[in-house]
């Protein structure tokens, strides 16, 4: 065999062994694609569309690695109309842009909210939150649109949570929580773990809602083209499942000082059950000489005389419709309290206030002497 017949047939090999371009009708929607001589990456969307993702970091709120990327030929990709960018995933990165020292949260559909303050930020993704920034180029500011701030120290929607010491995770949405249904996979939602919120029970525990099993798809749509004008909508909306009339806990008002002096944050407790110890409700609040006020209503199936119970350390007051029925305003160590009212079928107005001045903080509010808690569907909150 001559030189030459060699070289010709390991050319030969070589060409039969690499990788070949695909065609559009090899490509479904979901698919990561890139033309035979482009650099460009684009999601293949259910619009039928390309859409450019602007910058390795942009990709990597999405994907962890370029493994599943097609590459097609330059004339299948030119057949392909060209559709809007693809934006930070939410829940993942805070941005900011190289002339502007705000920092935003990004919500689906490229919704940017403000993070107020250092506080909040730090409240809200702890102590190292700042690695969570990424710089993005003036350019891409087009691809977004700025809401309002974030405000009661309330996670974006799209943030992906679970409490510290239990197993489920949620996915939050106008804060509510949608639980993942497990064992969760989470390639099915193209999401990376690394950008899940380990959150204490104590700090936050927002109302949850129906499982989100049903929305793998939209959540996991890059393009989120899924958002717009499909039954999917729902996920924001929340316009069908059990969760649009619940409304279920107290709405929590947290205020630095032992009289209710300065708001901190507000945000919605489904009971009243916290043994802070003493490190208080979050680093943004007093671990000492602080107070909070809970107010909603509650729920009473049939005529009846309750007797209520708290278990406090320090100060407490409760009040059912405008009526102080608990009342231990004062330094204790740990004390159980009770109070009666009578009840009619129906909504009531209910008023718990609580302040901690030094040492262990803990509060709990039960309506029978077996220690049970206020069930969430009996509590309300406007």
């Amino acid at each position: 065999m001559s030189k030459i017949t060699k070289i010709l047939l390991v050319l030969a090999l070589l060409l039969w062994i690499m990788p070949r371009p695909g065609s559009a009708a090899t490509i479904s929607p979901g698919d990561l694609i890139k033309g035979v001589n482009n650099s460009t990456v684009y999601y293949y969307g259910y619009d039928g569309k390309r859409h450019a993702f602007p910058n390795e970091k942009v990709y990597f709120s999405w994907y962890i690695n370029f493994n599943n990327v097609k590459t097609v030929s330059g004339a299948d990709l030119a057949n392909i109309q060209l559709g809007k960018s693809v934006v930070v995933r939410p829940g993942t990165y805070l941005i900011k842009l190289y002339t502007n020292s705000t920092v935003y949260a990004v919500e689906p559909l490229g919704q940017l909210r403000a993070v107020p303050s250092v506080s909040q930020a730090e409240y809200l993704y702890g102590l190292s939150w700042q690695s969570r920034i990424i710089d993005l180029p003036d350019s891409f500011f087009q691809d977004y649109q700025v809401g309002q701030p974030l405000n009661n120290n309330q996670h974006p929607t799209g943030s992906v949570l679970h409490y510290t010491g239990e197993k489920d995770y949620y996915w939050l949405v106008n804060g509510y929580t949608r639980k993942f249904y497990p064992p969760v996979s989470w390639d099915n939602y193209r999401f990376n773990t690394k950008f899940i919120l380990d959150l204490p029970y104590q700090n936050f525990r927002y109302v949850e809602g129906d499982d989100i099993d049903q929305f793998r798809m939209a959540i996991g749509d890059t393009a989120q083209t899924l958002f717009d004008g499909t039954s999917d909508n729902d996920l924001l909306s929340y316009s069908t499942g059990a969760i649009i009339n619940s409304r279920q806990g107290l709405k929590g008002y947290y205020y630095n000082g032992t009289n209710f002096d300065t708001e901190v944050f507000n945000r919605i407790d489904n009971q009243v059950d916290f043994d802070w110890k003493e490190s208080g409700p979050g680093s943004v609040v007093s671990s000492n000489n602080f107070s909070v006020r809970w107010v909603g209503k509650i729920k009473v199936d049939n005529n009846t005389t309750k007797t209520f119970y708290t278990y406090s350390d320090d100060g407490v007051r409760l009040y059912i419709d405008g009526n102080l029925i608990i009342n231990d305003w004062s330094d204790h160590g740990l004390a159980l309290n009770s109070g009666s009212a009578y009840l009619s079928s129906g909504y009531h107005n209910l008023k718990l206030e609580y302040y901690e001045h030094d040492g262990a903080a803990l509060i709990r509010l039960f309506w029978n002497n077996n220690g049970e808690f206020i069930p969430s569907a009996n509590l309300s909150y406007e």
